[in-house]
């Protein structure tokens, strides 16, 4: 640390005017003497952008952890705040002769590694959800966009902090999250890029991503106004379709600052069928020049109508109780229907499968699963799993009829906000990957693991989730219809998987 003083100092005598950064602090280090007080952070989006947020607000509030604690600290208290690093993966397309580097290996971490990709991509079926590899870099891109388009308009939304840098321009061989690829071609969201890459930019923020039919969403609006313009007298429209939009008027916006307009709450329209929608705003002078663009998307749910089939839950440790009320209002409680929901494979749980009873497992922190139980359940906190850095993709087996009123495309998005998976199925062997109806997987292709699993179990079968259903049954339409789906997977004919669990 003293060594990294006395090379600020020397270096400031020799750079005359220029700006120096002692060391660019990431996870577990600090500066001690810097003209930019700067911080790197890699939180994966969605999965943890509550992380994310915070991050962005601690450092926002200059916190004594960004510069050393040990006493020899030369903070000055006004070096202005940069986020010099974060971002996200974005697989590139690869040429049908593979470049050289793909064999190469960064450090020992095995999930940078490139090599083996195409091989990966078939053995765990994904060529089955996306045809051909360059198909699921596509997929691998756009959720990048969408990762960098939350962090930025967070960032945009922190007036204390003045800059940030995105990893990185290009890609490199272990580290796929450039705004180009190594071949500098662009990347399938460059026209989007814009919209949140420019001094100008509107941040439109949902209240929540999820809504049921016809009902009133809220997005609060900010002004992020860095340009050299002065902006008053300015006009924000608006537009879902032809019949919904509508403008708000905005006296001026405060310069090199945020600007936090008036909420816009607009009744969503009826919907026969859930879809995911999108609203345009764009940004008007008083001479009618467009000053910035933007949008946001939110899911909308068809309703719901009271079922008439019968359901049972068990719940030995009594952690399902809110559930089985809830459930109670939407079904018809017995203790002897063929559709069980549980979350632990208990005696009571193996005889019910035994006899022939469709079992759901919703997996969560109190799961017990029996010593024979032939794979294993992960925390996604462990190294690799969270797809921090090394950024990991949520997919669905989206021609499943499994998905049918849930699934919007073949990756999840912020449609499981709320309901992010904190567990992982694995273990699995990739021949086994037919009956993986929703899985990630870490960098390239690595730490293949499942979200939803079925198999057959003794007379029975059994169809395990981690994505935590229960917790947000009541107060989220995503949750709602997905538990509604599974059981409605589990008594049809399209529930036949091929992995076989042998009970005694």
């Amino acid at each position: 640390r003293n060594w990294l003083v006395n090379e600020f100092d020397r270096v400031k005598e020799k750079a005359i005017g220029r700006l120096v950064v002692d060391n660019s602090a990431c996870w577990g280090n600090f500066h001690i003497k810097t003209d930019i007080n700067d911080y790197h952070t890699y939180w994966a989006i969605p999965e943890n952008k509550n992380q994310f947020d915070k991050t962005i607000d601690d450092v926002a509030s200059r916190p004594k952890w960004l510069f050393s604690e040990f006493g020899d600290s030369q903070e000055r208290g006004d070096e202005p705040l940069l986020i010099s690093e974060f971002g996200n993966w974005g697989l590139p397309k690869l040429p049908e002769n593979l470049p050289w580097w793909f064999e190469r290996q960064f450090l020992d971490i095995e999930v940078s590694l490139p090599s083996g990709v195409h091989k990966r991509f078939t053995d765990y079926k994904l060529n089955k959800i996306f045809g051909s590899y360059n198909n699921l870099a596509e997929e691998s891109q756009r959720a990048q966009f969408n990762a960098l388009k939350y962090e930025i308009e967070k960032m945009r939304m922190s007036p204390a902090i003045q800059g940030y840098v995105i990893t990185e321009f290009t890609d490199i061989n272990w580290e796929s999250n450039g705004l180009l690829d190594m071949w500098r071609n662009f990347k399938v969201y460059s026209d989007d890029l814009p919209f949140i890459q420019q001094q100008d930019v509107i941040i439109p923020r949902p209240v929540k991503y999820n809504y049921w039919s016809g009902e009133e969403a809220e997005i609060e609006i900010f002004i992020s106004h860095y340009g050299e313009k002065d902006l008053s007298a300015l006009k924000l429209e608006w537009k879902l379709d032809e019949n919904i939009n509508g403008s708000i008027k905005i006296a001026e916006l405060k310069n090199a600052d945020v600007t936090r307009i008036e909420s816009l709450k607009i009744n969503l329209p009826d919907v026969n069928e859930s879809k995911k929608v999108r609203i345009d705003f764009t940004l008007i002078d008083v001479k009618g020049n467009i000053v910035a663009k933007n949008f946001s998307e939110l899911f909308v749910f068809e309703k719901l109508l009271k079922q008439t089939q019968y359901i049972t839950v068990v719940d030995p440790d009594k952690n399902l109780e809110h559930l089985s009320e809830e459930l109670g209002k939407d079904y018809l409680i017995s203790t002897s229907s063929n559709i069980v929901i549980t979350n632990s494979i208990t005696e009571e749980v193996i005889k019910k499968v035994n006899d022939g009873k469709s079992v759901i497992c919703l997996i969560d922190s109190s799961t017990n699963l029996p010593g024979s139980f032939p794979y294993k359940i992960n925390s996604r906190e462990e190294e690799w799993l969270d797809g921090n850095w090394a950024t990991n993709m949520n997919w669905i087996r989206d021609y499943d009829p499994l998905f049918n009123g849930i699934g919007f495309g073949k990756t999840f998005g912020f449609e499981i906000a709320q309901t992010v998976p904190r567990r992982v199925i694995t273990e699995i062997q990739s021949e086994n990957f037919d009956d993986v109806l929703s899985g990630m997987f870490v960098g390239w292709l690595h730490k293949n693991s499942a979200y939803i699993f079925q198999m057959n179990a003794g007379n029975g079968k059994l169809l395990l989730c981690t994505f935590p259903l229960a917790d947000h049954y009541s107060a989220d339409p995503f949750a709602k219809l997905f538990l509604h789906s599974l059981m409605d997977y589990a008594q049809s004919t399209d529930f036949n998987p091929i992995t076989n669990w042998k009970l005694n």
